[in-house]
Formats: C-alpha cells, structure tokens, sequence
C-alpha cells in the first residue's frame, strides 16, 4: 500500500518505512514475550500477546486499511508492460520473476534467502541459546536484536537505495547477514561459561 502511494521515486524508502514498522514491532514482540515467558512460564502467558495482536491487527484492518488499487492503476497507465496494454497472467509472471528475467530472478532470491534467515533467527537461534544455558527472557532480548536493528538501519539504507540504486547496497546486505550469523557461533563458544553465571539467570 504504501508503496502503490509514493510511486517509483520514493519506492525504496515506502518500502523502508514498512520494513522498519514490520520489524521494529516483531521486536518489540519477542522482548515482550520473553519477559512474560520469564516471569509466568513458556504457555500460556506469552501466546495471549499473540491474539491480541491478531485481534487489533484484524480490527485496524477493518476499520482504517483502504484499498490503494486505484493508485496503483493510474501508475500502470504511466508505465506501459513491454507486452502492451494486456494483463499478463500469472504463469507469465512467475516465469519472468522465477527464471526468465536475472533481475528480478536476483530479487526474487534475496528475498528467499531473507526470509530463510528470518526463519532461523526466530526459530533455531532460541534454541542454540537455550542450549548454552540462557535465560527465556535473555532469549527474547538477544531475539529482539536481529529485528530492530534491521528494521532501523531500513529507514536510512532505504531513501539512500532510491539515489544509489538498490543492487550494490542489496548484496552487500546479504553479505553483512552471511557474516553475522556465521560469527555468532563464536561468541557463544567462547562464553560456554554463562552456564551457572549471572548473565543466564
């Protein structure tokens, strides 16, 4: 939506804005449930700020979410497909975003490869830390790192993507995530001591 508002030359930063908002709240999320976690236990406690979230998620989109269609046609009229005025169908699309066109065969894998590490980040990371003898609620702060960083470094990588281009600046975040979630396994190795200190309380 936010992007069919702003049109092409403020698509990166549209799409920041929303990163940053859909992070920054998952965030604030795991630190939340970690400290419920910590203080009544693993169930139910943690999973009533889940419906919660479902329950306003789903009241906000009826009452405030309006329909940006309209915009997004009136942009589609500004830029004609190379096939013309016909709709392409869906096969269409999934092949040139699938295999047939390398750029958006690129981002179609970036954002494989994201959510591939999002899915680790929130769902096996818990557990290596929890192997290493960590805390629920020290779980959920070293859980909520990883989403609000992204999503803050969003709001300026993504207006600087709409003047630099977005290629160089894509790869060399993937790179960036590579790296960091190789070394983590290191620091961990070299801190196998929080078993029994403090920190894991």
């Amino acid at each position: 939506m936010k992007i069919d508002l702003v049109g092409p030359k403020r698509r990166g930063l549209a799409m920041g804005l929303n990163e940053f908002a859909g992070y920054g709240a998952v965030g604030v999320a795991a630190l939340a449930s970690g400290f419920l976690a910590g203080r009544y236990g693993l169930r139910p406690v943690p999973f009533y700020l889940g419906i919660a979230f479902a329950a306003l998620g789903f009241t906000l989109s009826l009452g405030l979410v309006r329909d940006t269609r309209a915009h997004a046609r009136e942009e589609a009229r500004d830029h004609k497909s190379a096939g013309g005025d016909e709709p392409i169908s869906f096969s269409e699309v999934f092949a040139k975003t699938s295999y047939r066109n390398p750029t958006l065969f690129s981002v179609s894998q970036a954002g494989l490869v994201n959510n591939l590490n999002d899915g680790m980040g929130w769902g096996l990371f818990p557990l290596f830390f929890a192997s290493y003898g960590l805390s629920v609620s020290r779980i959920g702060v070293l859980a909520a790192i990883y989403p609000m960083v992204w999503g803050i470094t969003q709001i300026a990588t993504s207006a600087l993507s709409d003047k630099r281009g977005r290629k160089r600046m894509i790869v060399a975040g993937m790179w960036v995530q590579a790296v960091g979630i190789c070394l983590i396994h290191f620091p961990m190795k070299s801190c196998s001591g929080f078993k029994g200190s403090g920190w894991s309380d």
